[in-house]
Order: structure tokens, then C-alpha cells, then sequence
């Protein structure tokens, strides 16, 4: 369980879970609120933004409200939410409660948050080539003795 933090001065627009960016996808949108001196600038974060662009995936920075969000899930258009962070990467919401109302969100095949988190290890893992130059090679040398 996360507690999804919301702007201090009227707790309208949500702005972190825990320690981790947000992610909403609406509709065919991925949308992640713009950043601000209370949302971290995280390396994940800004690592995501670049594979999803680069993936022809629509992706909004931009204050997103609570009430957007139950909006949205009222009309079926929040197709899957997700955090991402240095400890966990990219991490699925599977549901999202406000008040009384639990939005459950199914796992879907054409999942956003799984076909970045699949690109994002592939480049840390050296299985997917790494045009960010994001990684480096690191030589290490066994004592045999």
C-alpha cells in the first residue's frame, strides 16, 4: 500500500505515491504531472519519458486532479496507472482508493507500464541496445589466489 500525495495548498492534484513518479493512462495517454519544487525530478522518471516518446506513446506533463482521475475512471477511460522509482523501477497500481470509491485497474495485454519496464531493464540488462548512453561497461578483475 502507497499513499498517493496530492499539492499542499489545496489537495486537489495528485503529485507523488510514496517516493515514486505517477503515471495515469487515459484513454491513450500517458499522462505524469509536471514537475514541480514538490515532485521529484527522478532519473526513472525522466528514463520513461524518453522510451515512451520514443515509442510513439502520447505522453502529457501536466497537473492531473483527483477529480480528473475519478472521471475518468467512471468512464472507463483510466486504462492503468504505475510508479516509477530507483528502487522499484516501474511498479503496476492495481487499484486506487478515494473516499469510498476503490478504482480497481485490470491488467491489460497492450500494457504501457509493461512494454517500458520490458525496454527500460532490456537497456540496464544489455539485452536492448543502449542508444541513451545510459549504461557503461564495468571491467572487473578476480584474484585467483
Amino acid at each position: 500500500n502507497q499513499v498517493i500525495w496530492t499539492d499542499a495548498v489545496n489537495h486537489q492534484y495528485l503529485e507523488e505515491a510514496g517516493t515514486m513518479n505517477i503515471w495515469f493512462r487515459i484513454g491513450d495517454k500517458l499522462i505524469t504531472p509536471n514537475l514541480q519544487d514538490t515532485i521529484l525530478a527522478g532519473i526513472t522518471r525522466d528514463s520513461v519519458l524518453r522510451l515512451a516518446k520514443d515509442m510513439s506513446i502520447v505522453v502529457e506533463e501536466r497537473a492531473i486532479s483527483v477529480d480528473e482521475l475519478m472521471d475518468a475512471y467512471k468512464e472507463g477511460k483510466l486504462i492503468e496507472a504505475f510508479g516509477t522509482g530507483t528502487a522499484v523501477s516501474i511498479i503496476y497500481f492495481g487499484s486506487i482508493t478515494q473516499g469510498d470509491t476503490r478504482m480497481q485497474i485490470p491488467t491489460i495485454e497492450n500494457s504501457y507500464a509493461k512494454r517500458l519496464k520490458v525496454k527500460l531493464h532490456g537497456i540496464q540488462y544489455g539485452r536492448v541496445e543502449d542508444k541513451y548512453g545510459w549504461t557503461s561497461v564495468v571491467n572487473t578483475v578476480v584474484n585467483s589466489q
